[in-house]
C-alpha cells in the first residue's frame, strides 16, 4: 500500500524518468508542424534551429510526414471498432442478457460521443504513440463519462517496463483555484495559498510543446492517483484532497499504444521511426537546390592576356 506522504516523491521520480520520451514526442510534433531543422539545446532545455542552419537560404523543408499522418488518421477514424455481445449459452435468459448488454453499450457509445473521443485519441496515438482513456462518474451530469488523456499527462512508476508492473497510474489535471476550492471546501485555505503552475513548470514538463499545451495563469496542478488496490487519491502538491475506493477495485484508466515494444512501457508512434528519413530527405533536397543555384548561371573568367575586347 502506497502511503500519502510518498505520493509526491513517486510523482517527481516518474516525471524525471519521463523526460527522454517527452523529448521524442516534442520532436515528433515539431516535425509534424514543419519545423524540421532542429537540435536540442541542453542549456535551454528546448529544441532550437542549429547554428549552422541559421540564415541558410538553402534550408529546404518538404514535409512528407503530414500527408501520411492525415491519411492514417482518416483511415483509423472511419474504421472505428463496433460493439457486439454474444450470449454465454443458447438459453433464452442468456440471449436476453446479451441483447440487453449490447443495447446498453450502444446507448453509451452514442451518449458519450465515443466516436469523437476516439478521433481525438487516435491523433495522440499516431503522433506520440500513446494515449489514455479514463472513465469516471460525473455527479453533475449524473452519468458515466469517458475522457481522452494526453500522454504528457500520464505517469507510471519509475522503472516500470509494463503497465501491470507499475504500482500506480497518475493523471495530471489543471484547475481554476476558486473552482478547486469549491470542490474541496475543507481544504480551501490550503488551496488558496498553494503556488500556481508556472512557465518554468511548463518548460520542465513539456519542453517545446509548452506553447501547444500552455496552461493559463493561476491554474493549480493536481493529480488523480490510482493505485493497484483500487484506491483513488486526488493530490495537490504534497496534500491529499480526496480519497476513495473505486467500485470493486476496478482501474478505470486504459493505456493505449500505437506499437507495443517489449520491455518498454511507452509505445512507439508512427512518426518516430520516420524522423531520420525525413531529415535525410530534406538534406538531399537542400543540396540539390544549392547546386542548382551555383551552377545554373556560372561566371565566365577571361584572362586579360587573351586579347578579348571587354
Amino acid at each position: 500500500m502506497i502511503k500519502d506522504k510518498d505520493i509526491k516523491r513517486l510523482l517527481d521520480d516518474s516525471n524525471n524518468s519521463k523526460q527522454i520520451i517527452t523529448r521524442i514526442w516534442d520532436l515528433c510534433l515539431h516535425y509534424l508542424e514543419g519545423r524540421q531543422h532542429l537540435v536540442y539545446d541542453r542549456s535551454m532545455s528546448n529544441y532550437v534551429v542549429g547554428r549552422e542552419l541559421q540564415g541558410n537560404r538553402q534550408r529546404a523543408t518538404i514535409n512528407l510526414l503530414l500527408n501520411l499522418y492525415r491519411n492514417i488518421i482518416s483511415r483509423l477514424t472511419i474504421n472505428y471498432p463496433s460493439v457486439a455481445v454474444l450470449p454465454a449459452s443458447p438459453t433464452p435468459d442468456d440471449i436476453v442478457k446479451a441483447k440487453s448488454s449490447e443495447t446498453a453499450l450502444h446507448y453509451y457509445w452514442n451518449s458519450a460521443d465515443c466516436k469523437q473521443l476516439l478521433e481525438k485519441a487516435i491523433k495522440w496515438l499516431v503522433s506520440c504513440g500513446n494515449v489514455g482513456l479514463n472513465t469516471y462518474y460525473d455527479p453533475d451530469k449524473e452519468c458515466v463519462m469517458t475522457e481522452v488523456i494526453s500522454p504528457y499527462d500520464i505517469f507510471f512508476e519509475k522503472g516500470a517496463i509494463d503497465y501491470n508492473d507499475s504500482r500506480f497510474v497518475a493523471i495530471r489535471r489543471f484547475h481554476v483555484r476558486e473552482e478547486l476550492a469549491e470542490m474541496f471546501p475543507e481544504h480551501k485555505e490550503y488551496i488558496m495559498k498553494a503556488p500556481s503552475y508556472t512557465q518554468q513548470d511548463q518548460t520542465r514538463d513539456y519542453g517545446y510543446t509548452a506553447q501547444n499545451h500552455s496552461v493559463p495563469q493561476g491554474r493549480l496542478e493536481t493529480y488523480d492517483f490510482y493505485d493497484k488496490h483500487g484506491e483513488l487519491r486526488i493530490c495537490l502538491n504534497d496534500k491529499v484532497l480526496f480519497k476513495t475506493k473505486t467500485p470493486k477495485g476496478i482501474m478505470p484508466f486504459q493505456h493505449i499504444r500505437y506499437t507495443d515494444v517489449p520491455n518498454r512501457i511507452w509505445g512507439l508512434g508512427l512518426l518516430e521511426p520516420l524522423i531520420e528519413l525525413q531529415t535525410l530527405y530534406n538534406t538531399a533536397r537542400a543540396q540539390i537546390i544549392k547546386n542548382v543555384e551555383l551552377m545554373s548561371n556560372p561566371k565566365w573568367l577571361v584572362p586579360k592576356t587573351a586579347g578579348v575586347n571587354p
